[in-house]
């Protein structure tokens, strides 16, 4: 008899596991912080929804683990769940590898007013939503106090222009110190310059508008900073692997970072982070700043899209709170950000009001070769191995070829 029970107890459990949905969430691993709570997150979703199981399937860096979705996806599979770069959303927009988010949010009168218009923005293509923001960061100008008090200079203020901004570069300099600033060859790191000039990168058919006079002057004014006048260098110039690093060791006492370097700091470099002050980028005809920021999104090809955005909800809502508590994370839902009591995280949402998604639009949806082109360019201008005019030219004649 005892026997018959066990057997009998053993098939209904084997049922009821049978019952439940079963649903892949991925990812890259991130650190392992973050991943951690990633898979806390997974158990508390299943503990609060027993007819739903979640599995937590990471899958290499961020590069390796885009284009392995899409070559899933291009096969009809893939993950239920999965993030989404900003950087590589229209890929995924124009290769239809996204399901919609709009009908679920109109039945569930989810309140999308809890974002900010930039975060919408981010994840949006032709008036649809294909994903909801897991976290933000946004760029920022992070100063050490101990370089301007030494020198004598005045300290960075919100509101000021490039002009003012390589004026106490400058003033550090001819002071005694050797780098007032770090920079980066990064096409990312440029377009606040190219907004803040009251420039645009794509013109209305999608061919490149950075060679347009507004935003060439952006462009131009910020590799100047270390081809004329000397005052930024890049971090493997003064032995760091980046920007975080030259900053945190005191190499440079400026450096245009992200809300991630302050998590960094904290731990690596405490009492740099003390004595840091930090303020919204410098411009010249609008305030500007950069949006980096990743989407909980679900592939078109799932077979359960209702449970894929019951537990969509829950990353981006209770699984969000954890991130923004532990990791040091920027909420993406102001609720969550209004509840954030670090405040060191107030120029970074600050800066969302006047921030740009990490995103270039192209005729493919594929901007990865246009920005290692972009990015090749700026280091040779950065060291003088390519004059502007050429460079104009090169972009011209070759960026159609890079984003088709």
């Amino acid at each position: 008899m005892k026997k018959f029970v066990l057997i009998t107890l053993m098939i209904l459990l084997s049922l009821t596991a049978l019952s439940k949905v079963q649903l892949v969430l991925s990812g890259w691993p991130g650190n392992p912080v973050e991943e951690s709570i990633i898979k806390q997150n997974v158990e508390d979703f299943n503990a609060s929804h027993p007819d739903i199981e979640l599995s937590w399937e990471p899958a290499g860096d961020v590069t390796q683990f885009t284009q392995r979705m899409i070559s899933q996806i291009a096969a009809g599979s893939g993950p239920d769940l999965f993030y989404v770069d900003v950087a590589w959303s229209e890929e995924f927009y124009k290769m239809n590898a996204l399901y919609p988010l709009d009908l679920f949010i109109k039945k569930d009168h989810y309140d999308l007013e809890d974002f900010s218009p930039a975060l919408l923005d981010a994840f949006s293509f032709e008036d649809r939503i294909y994903g909801l923001p897991k976290d933000c960061a946004s760029l920022t100008l992070f100063y050490n106090k101990k370089f301007f008090d030494q020198y004598g200079v005045t300290y960075p203020e919100t509101g000021d222009t490039y002009f003012d901004l390589l004026l106490k570069a400058t003033a550090l300099k001819e002071a005694g110190c050797e780098n007032p600033m770090v920079v980066a060859a990064d096409f990312n790191r440029v377009i606040p310059f190219i907004i803040g000039s009251g420039g645009q990168l794509v013109n209305e058919d999608l061919s490149t508008a950075i060679t347009e006079d507004n935003a060439w002057a952006g462009l131009k004014f910020y590799v100047d900073l270390v081809r004329k006048y000397k005052v930024g260098v890049e971090p493997g110039t003064v032995g760091s692997s980046w920007i975080g690093e030259a900053y945190g060791r005191e190499k440079v006492a400026m450096a245009m970072t992200g809300s991630w370097s302050v998590g960094y700091l904290r731990g690596q470099y405490p009492d740099v982070l003390e004595n840091t002050g930090i303020v919204q980028l410098p411009y010249f005809s609008e305030p500007s700043s950069m949006l980096y920021t990743v989407a909980w999104s679900i592939n078109r090809f799932s077979a359960h899209k209702n449970e894929a955005w019951t537990a969509l909800k829950f990353l981006v809502d209770e699984g969000q709170k954890r991130f923004v508590e532990e990791v040091g994370s920027m909420a993406s839902k102001k609720s969550i950000a209004a509840t954030d009591t670090d405040e060191i995280k107030n120029p970074f949402y600050t800066a969302l009001d006047v921030a740009h998604p990490w995103k270039v639009s192209t005729p493919s949806g594929k901007f990865t070769k246009a920005n290692d082109e972009l990015n090749t360019i700026l280091k040779d201008l950065f060291y003088g191995n390519m004059d502007y005019e050429t460079a104009r030219a090169l972009i011209n004649e070759r960026y159609m070829e890079w984003v088709k």
